[in-house]
């Protein structure tokens, strides 16, 4: 088996099989599992700056409840069923580090408009407008909030 080969099979096998998983689903696991992974990964990361506890909790709490997602997804076909708890987790865990990391010098907020393109790709049409009402909502209470 060349390398290429091994290599899509194991990516299959992470994110689902293109012939039989949907590109949504593909890209919910996708996105759970390396936010998961990267998540705890880089909690430990965090134990030289002077609010490492917090930074830890932060990243390595959402980085299992990421992994739990992936697992539901992946594995337990409950795509429908995570959209809501996915899109405020991630929306939590944005905000949080917001203001542990300098607030909107710190860069996270520019991590909402992925979040939202994710969500949009994701989102049913019933959605569309709460989404986007969470977000817009949210940044401006994020910018007030700091300033």
């Amino acid at each position: 088996m060349k390398l290429k080969e091994k290599i899509l099979k194991i990516l299959n096998y992470i994110v689902g099989d293109p012939k039989h998983t949907s590109l949504e689903e593909r890209l919910l696991n996708s996105v759970t599992f390396v936010n998961g992974v990267m998540n705890i990964l880089g909690s430990f990361a965090s134990f030289y700056l002077p609010n490492f506890l917090s930074l830890f909790l932060l990243n390595f709490t959402t980085g299992i409840l990421f992994l739990i997602f992936y697992y539901l997804s992946r594995f337990k076909n409950k795509i429908n069923s995570l959209f809501w708890p996915f899109n405020i987790t991630i929306f939590i865990f944005l905000s949080v580090n917001w203001f542990l990391n300098g607030g909107s010098y710190g860069g996270s907020h520019y991590y909402l408009i992925p979040a939202l393109v994710i969500a949009t790709m994701l989102l049913r049409k019933e959605n569309y407008y709460l989404v986007y009402i969470m977000y817009m909502f949210g940044t401006a209470v994020l910018f007030s909030l700091e300033y």
